[in-house]
């Protein structure tokens, strides 16, 4: 009688344990399952990553990293937080694409850039100065585009080089959050940067950043209060310069004639429409702020002459105008290099005057979306602020002042040439006593390029991916430009260092 007691004894023991560890592992399963939510949701994002899954092996390698996440670390320490805690910061090559994953909607408005000017102000200099911040923060211009007041960073993100690697690609979007985060809201890409990664890169960076749409949605949460909305960002992008791939798919699809595509460029309306479509699918956006004509004049200008140029410009900005009444584009521009910097005896110049009424006449005669020429202006490039090439109303007169006579903003390109000023002028402009506030030459260069004189100047665009570069550069924001006289004082100084001589020219 004892032995089977002791018999139903053990086998009861046996039962009981195996329901503890069947116990014990619906509890494991069900902590992981919660953990792994919560890293993704944490930090409040849940309509951004919207048909996203983890991928098994991608694991995030810190402790405590949900908790980090949730404390919005993914956005104030990108590089380490997106190396190390990858799942609970949602990165991208850690998630699957699904079925409903949905684009950002909205576009940069006059109320929440102000916001996100406020915010950086409040968050940089103390609650006081948010509550009587004058609309010009030294950071911060306040500029119309096709009517609408913009606060836009005077420092905007610039996506031009690198290499094509995921390396690179994090890089990018981590600089891209990390610039953001401290004051900038300017991004500007285009369609053939790193051959689309570019803007890929920019999409990624835009699913972590983005709470939603605008300010008002969250007016009644305030924990939201730190965010950043799609509306408080200024995003451009370009179109021009031909995708083969995407080429043979319209000629394919007889949307396209070939000889309109050929050279690596095209003016042609439907390729442009194509290119737009391909960028907002890589940015993950519904519409962008600005879309530019990419180096059309450098392209193109001097081969067909002006006559044969300008009746394709007027095509391609009509196809501008059907975009923008779509709701895929804000507004557009031209992004060049040299035609609005050389002389008009130069074959490849161009007259902003002559654009405007284009534009003008492509829609309609009446009010254009033409908004924005994009060039580049550094130490080295002075011409747009300096000579007289442009003509309106009849009157010789800069770039600069043109583009303010004609209502369009300029953003500028280049500010370190392409990485050739750094080198030419690293410890060089030391002794610029204006420029002593800026510690690296860098910062240097890009204070004399956002100090550029002109009520057009809107924002200076600086590529960068390095941690090092883009803390530095950042920390710019906190600092004024230059007053226009201190520009034209340190001008004088850098022209002597660098014997007067010209930057070399370029196309991109």
């Amino acid at each position: 009688m004892l032995a089977v007691a002791a018999q139903m004894l053990q086998l009861h023991r046996l039962a009981l344990s195996k329901a503890m560890k069947q116990l014990h592992f619906l509890l494991l399963t069900a902590a992981v399952i919660a953990y792994l939510f919560d890293s993704v949701a944490g930090n409040n994002r849940d309509d951004a990553f919207i048909g996203y899954s983890e991928r098994l092996e991608c694991l995030d390698r810190l402790d405590h990293c949900g908790d980090r996440a949730r404390h919005a670390r993914c956005l104030t320490d990108p590089y380490n937080m997106r190396t190390f805690c990858p799942i609970s910061c949602a990165v991208s090559k850690c998630m699957s694409t699904g079925t409903l994953k949905v684009r950002h909607v909205g576009f940069a408005t006059e109320e929440d850039t102000l916001v996100f000017a406020q915010r950086w102000a409040a968050r940089s200099t103390g609650e006081q100065a948010y509550l009587h911040l004058n609309n010009t923060h030294p950071n911060f211009r306040r500029r119309s585009i096709v009517g609408s007041p913009l606060t836009l960073s005077s420092l905007g993100v610039g996506t031009y080089l690198g290499d094509l690697d995921s390396r690179t690609d994090d890089a990018v979007a981590a600089a891209v959050i990390h610039s953001v985060v401290n004051g900038w809201n300017v991004i500007d890409t285009a369609s053939n940067y790193r051959w689309g990664r570019a803007e890929s890169s920019i999409g990624a960076a835009l699913d972590s950043l983005l709470a939603g749409a605008a300010t008002r949605d969250f007016l009644a949460e305030q924990q939201y209060f730190s965010d950043v909305t799609r509306s408080m960002l200024f995003i451009s992008t370009k179109a021009g310069f031909t995708d083969e791939a995407l080429v043979r798919e319209l000629v394919q699809a007889k949307q396209l004639d070939r000889r309109a595509a050929s050279g690596g460029h095209s003016m042609a309306p439907a390729y442009l429409v194509a290119s737009l479509n391909a960028s907002l699918a890589r940015l993950n956006l519904q519409t962008v702020d600005l879309l530019y004509l990419h180096n059309a004049a450098e392209m193109q200008l001097k081969q067909l002459g002006w006559p044969a140029f300008r009746v394709k410009l007027k095509e391609a900005f009509e196809a501008f105008e059907s975009l923008r009444a779509a709701g895929s584009i804000r507004s557009y521009g031209m992004a060049t290099w040299d035609c609005f910097r050389v002389p008009p005896s130069d074959p490849g110049h161009v007259n902003l005057e002559e654009v405007v009424a284009v534009a003008k006449e492509a829609a309609g005669g009446g009010p254009s979306g033409f908004a924005a020429v994009q060039l580049p202006i550094s130490a080295s490039m002075p011409e747009a602020w300096l000579q007289p090439w442009q003509r309106v109303d009849n009157e010789s007169v800069t770039l600069m002042r043109a583009a303010e006579r004609l209502g369009v903003a300029v953003f500028t390109s280049g500010p370190l040439g392409e990485g050739e000023l750094l080198k030419r002028l690293t410890s060089h402009l030391d002794p610029v006593v204006q420029l002593r506030a800026q510690s690296t030459t860098a910062q240097k260069l890009l204070q004399l390029a956002r100090s550029t004189p002109g009520h057009s100047m809107a924002s200076t665009l600086v590529g960068h991916k390095t941690r090092e570069y883009v803390e530095a550069n950042t920390a710019l924001a906190g600092q004024a430009p230059l007053k226009e006289p201190e520009f034209q004082e340190a001008m004088l100084h850098v022209k002597a260092i660098l014997g007067g001589g010209d930057g070399a020219a370029s196309t991109r």
